[in-house]
């Protein structure tokens, strides 16, 4: 029987400070981006990334104002 282990606060809120925009001095994300820790917890475990808008290097645009996220 398998069972599905519930993921750390602790990565929850890493995942949702790199949604949101991680940089130094930022410690916490947006409540809004933290409410979408979980979706993308199960988004990255299924390597389903080309599915979301805003996930860099993917061509995604930044939820804060279109900034482009893709890389080089």
């Amino acid at each position: 029987m398998s069972s599905t282990a519930e993921p750390s606060a602790t990565l929850l809120d890493t995942i949702a400070l790199i949604a949101c925009g991680q940089r130094e001095g930022k410690t916490r994300a947006c409540r809004s981006c933290a409410r979408k820790a979980r979706n993308l917890l199960g988004i990255a475990t299924t390597g389903a990334r080309g599915t979301l808008p805003g996930v860099p290097g993917e061509g995604g645009r930044d939820h804060r104002g279109g900034r482009d996220l893709r890389l080089g």
